[in-house]
C-alpha cells in the first residue's frame, strides 16, 4: 500500500518517508527462492561472525589481518561495521535484514529528497519516466547484494549532491564513502574527478567514447591491463586480482553468457548501447541545434562526462566482474536527461528529441522490463500483499514461485 501511495502522490515530498518505510519493510521480506540465494549467504556469515564473538580490537584487527574465516578483510567496513554492531547485542539474522534495509532506506529517501524538486517541475509522463530510471539505478530489492549495491547508491548520491544539486563538498564526501562499502570502488574513484577536469573539452570526449567502445573486444585493453598492474598499489591490486588475472579473463570470455537466457545476457549491454548512442545524438543536438545558454553550457559539460564513461565502460565490459560498474554511466546519464527535460521545459523549448534516440529507445525499455523482472525473484508474497504481522509467515515464498503455481 505504501508503495501505491508513493507512485499515486509522488510530487507530494511526504510520500519520500512513505516509500523509505516500504523499502525498509521489502527488506525484511525478501524471497529465499535457493540455498544458495545471496541472502542465504548472507545470513550465514553473519551467523559465522557471531560465533567468533570479536571484541572491538579484535574486530579492527581482522579487517587488516590475514584471517579468512569471515568472507571479507580490509577494506570493506561498512556491512562488517554493521555485523559488528549488531552482534554486541547478538541480534539476529532479522535484524541484519532490518540493519541493511534501514541505511539503504536512508540514504534512498535522501537522494529522492534532492531529486524530487527537479522531477515535480516536469510534466506528469516525464517526472514518471525518471522516478522509473531513478528506481533501476540503484535498486533497493537488491540489497541481498548489500556491499556493491549500498557503494553504487553511495556514489550516486555523490553524483547528484555534486552535478544536480550543486553541493560539490557533500558530493565529495558521499563518493569516499563509497570504497568503503565495496572494494570494487576502490579502482574507479579517480574517474569522476578526472572526467571533471576534462568535461570542457567535447571532441575529447566525443572521441573517447566512440573509439573505446570500437576498441573494447580488442587486444588492445589486455596490454594497457597488464602494464597498469605494476602501479596499483599491491593492497587493492590483491583485493581485485581474481578479477583482472589473464585466466579469469580467458575463463569469462569462453563461458560468457553460456546458459543464460537471451535477456540476461543481454540487458545490460542494451542499456550501454542505448546511453552510448543517445549521448552521441545529445552531443551534436545540444551543441548545434540548441543556441548557447549558461544552463546548455553545465547541460554539456556534463554530457561529456556522460560520454567519457561510456568509453570507460566499454573497457569495463572486457572485466570479468566489471560490467556491473556500467551503473557508472547510468547515473550521470539519468541527470543529464533530468536536467535536459528541465532546461527544455524552462526555456519554453519544444523538446525534439534526435531521430536516433526514438530509434534505439527499445534498448531501453528492454532493459527496464529485465530489471523490472528481477523484483518477482526477490520480492516475497509478503512483499507485496502481506503486514508487519504476516511476513514472518509468508517471506519465504518469492512472487515468481506464486505466478509459476
Amino acid at each position: 500500500m505504501a508503495f501505491v501511495l508513493w507512485i499515486k502522490d509522488f510530487r507530494n515530498q511526504k510520500s519520500g518517508v512513505i516509500f523509505g518505510l516500504f523499502i525498509l519493510y521489502s527488506c525484511v521480506t525478501q524471497a529465499v527462492i535457493t540455498k544458495s540465494s545471496d541472502i542465504v549467504k548472507q545470513r550465514v556469515y553473519y551467523e559465522r561472525f557471531l560465533e567468533a564473538d570479536l571484541s572491538f580490537i579484535d574486530f579492527i584487527n581482522l579487517l587488516y589481518s590475514t584471517e579468512t574465516y569471515v568472507r571479507f578483510k580490509n577494506f570493506d567496513i561498512v556491512e562488517s561495521g554493521l555485523w559488528f554492531i549488531l552482534s554486541i547485542f547478538n541480534a539476529s539474522t532479522f535484524w541484519l535484514d532490518f540493519g541493511m534495509g534501514l541505511l539503504f532506506a536512508l540514504v534512498f529517501t535522501y537522494n529522492l529528497k534532492h531529486v524530487m524538486p527537479y522531477v515535480k517541475r516536469l510534466e506528469i509522463k516525464q517526472g514518471y519516466l525518471c522516478l522509473l530510471f531513478f528506481l533501476f539505478i540503484a535498486p533497493f530489492w537488491l540489497i541481498t547484494g548489500f556491499r556493491f549495491h549500498f557503494a553504487t547508491l553511495l556514489a550516486f548520491t555523490a553524483y547528484v549532491q555534486f552535478y544536480l544539486v550543486g553541493k560539490k563538498r557533500r558530493g565529495l564526501f558521499f563518493l569516499a564513502l563509497a570504497p568503503f562499502s565495496h572494494f570494487g570502488y576502490w579502482f574507479i574513484l579517480p574517474l569522476p574527478f578526472l572526467f571533471h577536469l576534462l568535461r570542457r573539452f567535447k571532441w575529447v570526449a566525443l572521441i573517447f567514447a566512440i573509439t573505446l567502445n570500437f576498441m573494447s573486444n580488442t587486444g588492445l585493453f589486455k596490454i594497457v591491463l597488464n602494464a597498469g598492474k605494476a602501479y596499483v598499489p599491491q593492497e587493492l591490486f590483491s583485493q581485485g586480482e581474481d578479477y583482472v588475472s589473464d585466466e579469469k579473463i580467458e575463463k569469462s570470455a569462453k563461458n560468457s553468457n553460456k546458459g543464460k537466457s537471451l535477456h540476461a545476457a543481454y540487458y545490460q549491454e542494451a542499456a550501454h548501447l542505448f546511453i552510448f548512442f543517445a549521448a552521441v545524438a545529445l552531443f551534436f543536438h545540444l551543441n548545434y541545434k540548441i543556441p548557447p545558454s549558461g544552463h546548455l553550457t553545465h547541460l554539456s559539460q556534463n554530457l561529456n562526462i556522460v560520454l567519457f564513461l561510456s568509453g570507460t565502460t566499454g573497457l569495463l565490459d572486457t572485466i570479468p566482474g566489471a560490467k556491473r560498474f556500467e551503473v557508472l554511466e547510468q547515473m550521470m546519464f539519468f541527470i543529464v536527461m533530468l536536467q535536459f527535460f528541465v532546461f527544455t521545459k524552462d526555456s519554453n523549448r519544444k523538446r525534439q528529441f534526435p531521430t536516433i534516440i526514438k530509434l534505439v529507445s527499445p534498448l531501453a525499455f528492454f532493459w527496464l522490463i529485465v530489471e523490472f523482472r528481477k523484483v518477482f525473484d526477490l520480492f516475497s508474497v509478503a512483499t507485496l500483499l502481506g503486514n508487519p504481522l504476516t511476513a514472518f509467515f509468508l517471506n519465504d515464498v518469492a512472487l515468481i514461485e506464486l505466478i509459476k503455481w
